[in-house]
C-alpha cells in the first residue's frame, strides 16, 4: 500500500466512517464500544512474487497465534475479530459495556504478543489502537465501521517506525481511566515520545511489545539475549536509504522500556492482572 495514499485508501476499504450518519444504519445493526487495530506491513510495496507469498504465510501463522490464544480461553473468542486487506490487517475487540481496564490490560496483552510473533516470523508492523464506538462489525462481508475505525486510520501509518501506538483520543481515555482507577499499565502500555513522519515526536502510549522478549512461554529463545534476538530480526530485512530511521526508532523504543522497567527482572514470573504491577 502506497504510503502517501494509505490511509485514504484504507478508508475508502472499510468504509467512509467519518461521515457516517446514524440514522442511515440499519436499526438491526447496533453500535458497539470496543479497541480497534490498525496495522500495516512496511515495505509491503517493494515486496518480490517471493516475498508475497513469504508475507501471506507469516500473516496467517501471526493471526493463527492470536486465534489460538482466544480459543484457549484467554480472551472471549466471540469478542475477537480480524479483517485483512492486502498488507493491512484490522483487528477488533468488542466491549461488554465500555472499555474497561480488564479489555485494556487483555487487548494489550495480545498486542504485544502480536508484534513478538510477527517480528520473529519476519513481518515489521507498524500501527495504531483507537478506542470508541462501532458502527458495524460484519466478518461475513469483511467490513467494520465506526468513529473508532476512522480514528485508527488517520494514525496508523504517522509513526516513524516499527510498533504499536495508541490514538490521542485513545491516549486521554487511557489516562482518565488509570487516573480514576489509580492502577497502572505498564506491562502493556507504555508512555512514550513516538517519532513521527513528519518530524518531532507524540507524546502517547505504546504497546510495550519489547517486554515480550523477557516474558516466559513468549521469548523466543533462551540462548541468547532479548536485545540480540530483536537485532537479529531486524537484521533479516533489508533497510533501503530513507527508511533506517524506523529500524534505529525501533530499538531505541526497546531500550528505553528495558532500561526504566530494569528487564530481564531478578525473579521471573508471569504478567499477572494486579493493581500496581
Amino acid at each position: 500500500m502506497n504510503e502517501s495514499t494509505s490511509g485514504q485508501e484504507l478508508q475508502t476499504i472499510v468504509g467512509e466512517t467519518i461521515k457516517v450518519d446514524d440514522r442511515k444504519i440499519r436499526p438491526a445493526l447496533k453500535p458497539v464500544n470496543g479497541l480497534v487495530a490498525i496495522f500495516d506491513a512496511l515495505g509491503a510495496k517493494n515486496y518480490s512474487e517471493e516475498e508475497i507469498f513469504r508475507f501471506l504465510d507469516s500473516r496467517d501463522v501471526v493471526l493463527e497465534n492470536l486465534a489460538e490464544r482466544a480459543r484457549a480461553g484467554k480472551i472471549d473468542q466471540a469478542r475477537l475479530q480480524f479483517f485483512t486487506f492486502g498488507d493491512t490487517i484490522v483487528i477488533v475487540y468488542r466491549a461488554v459495556s465500555d472499555v474497561s481496564f480488564s479489555d485494556l490490560f487483555e487487548f494489550g496483552l495480545r498486542m504485544r504478543a502480536f508484534m513478538l510473533h510477527s517480528l520473529t516470523n519476519q513481518i515489521l508492523f507498524r500501527g495504531a489502537i483507537s478506542i470508541g464506538r462501532l458502527f458495524v462489525v460484519d466478518d461475513k462481508t469483511n467490513t467494520v465501521m465506526g468513529p473508532a475505525v476512522s480514528d485508527a486510520a488517520d494514525w496508523y501509518d504517522k509513526a516513524d517506525w516499527i510498533g504499536i501506538q495508541t490514538t490521542p483520543h485513545a491516549t486521554m481515555y487511557i489516562d482518565a481511566k488509570l487516573s480514576r482507577l489509580g492502577r497502572k499499565l505498564h506491562q502493556t502500555f507504555v508512555p512514550y515520545d513516538v517519532p513521527m513522519k513528519t518530524g518531532g515526536t507524540l507524546r502517547v502510549l505504546a504497546i510495550n511489545w519489547p517486554r515480550a522478549f523477557f516474558v516466559r512461554g513468549l521469548r523466543p529463545s533462551r540462548k541468547y539475549s532479548g536485545r540480540a534476538m530483536l537485532l537479529s530480526n531486524l537484521a533479516g530485512h533489508a533497510a533501503p536509504r530513507g527508511t533506517e530511521a524506523k529500524y534505529f526508532n525501533a530499538i531505541a523504543y526497546f531500550d528505553h522500556v528495558v532500561m526504566t522497567q530494569e528487564l530481564p527482572r531478578p525473579r521471573k514470573r508471569r504478567d499477572k492482572l494486579t493493581p500496581t504491577d
